[in-house]
């Protein structure tokens, strides 16, 4: 996955109406990794066990005890980035594949669930994969899309026009 730089309204619009729960986290002030970290822990409500590093990060982030709602579809909004990004270009490229990560390893988990929903429906019906795929399609049942999306949030930069990052 890729982060790209999107305007936050259309792409929280979108969420909401598909369903997702959006969290945005904001950056606004960040300047130090150790205010990232609290940050994070604030804003996105992570369980007390996080740590406050990079590794604590990754591995609450892959799971879902930050979620909303259990089972929720989240899009983790990103705003006010540039700034840290500017300050503290080493950290913020951690940061973001830090993000890039718990997207995928929510993707991840979610196929391999899914493959074992299948594979239970299969057996218990007797049929190929192809035939239950089929079957959904013309029901008219679509994929929701992944668990995690996460976007980096483009803002007006200080000349009021809109960032290109």
């Amino acid at each position: 996955m890729t982060l790209v730089p999107e305007p936050l309204a259309p792409a929280a619009e979108a969420a909401r109406e598909s369903g997702r729960a959006v969290v945005e986290l904001g950056l606004d002030g960040v300047r130090t990794k150790a205010a990232l970290m609290d940050r994070c822990a604030r804003e996105l409500a992570l369980p007390d066990w996080f740590g406050g590093n990079w590794d604590a990060l990754a591995d609450v982030l892959a799971d879902t005890v930050w979620y909303p709602e259990p089972g929720a579809r989240v899009l983790l909004a990103v705003t006010g980035w540039r700034e840290y990004a500017r300050l503290r270009p080493t950290e913020w490229e951690t940061f973001r594949e830090v993000l890039e990560a718990a997207a995928e390893s929510a993707a991840e988990q979610e196929s391999e669930q899914e493959s074992e929903r299948k594979a239970g429906r299969e057996q218990e019906l007797g049929r190929e994969p192809e035939s239950v795929v089929r079957e959904a399609a013309e029901r008219g049942v679509v994929d929701a899309g992944p668990r995690l999306l996460v976007v980096l949030a483009r803002e007006p930069d200080r000349t009021g026009r809109r960032g290109r990052r």
